[in-house]
């Protein structure tokens, strides 16, 4: 049997829950996702560029429908801190 097939375009985080809602039941197209950054890209943590968003109870209702997933974002957590982080607009200007 021959899957519908999908693309999303952008691998954050909207794009991947929407590839994952895509490619399960009840749509269960085969999906692609198309992401411009690279692998080297994301090799250290900037926080200008980052997705910054608690998974909190609600949030993880979703992630735990995807086991691999749920425990992928667990591994690759890291805890909240008090305070903010003020992220200059310009994002090859510094981090403080």
């Amino acid at each position: 049997m021959t899957r519908d097939k999908a693309i999303v375009v952008g691998g954050g985080p909207v794009g991947l829950a929407a590839a994952l809602m895509l490619s399960n039941a009840p749509h269960n197209y085969d999906v692609t996702v198309y992401e411009a950054s690279t692998k080297e890209d994301y090799q250290e943590f900037d926080p200008a560029k980052a997705y910054l968003y608690l998974l909190n109870e609600r949030g993880q209702v979703f992630t735990k429908q995807y086991p691999k997933l749920h425990q992928t974002v667990r591994d690759y957590s890291v805890p909240s801190t008090t305070g903010f982080v003020r992220v200059p607009a310009d994002p090859k200007d510094p981090v403080p």
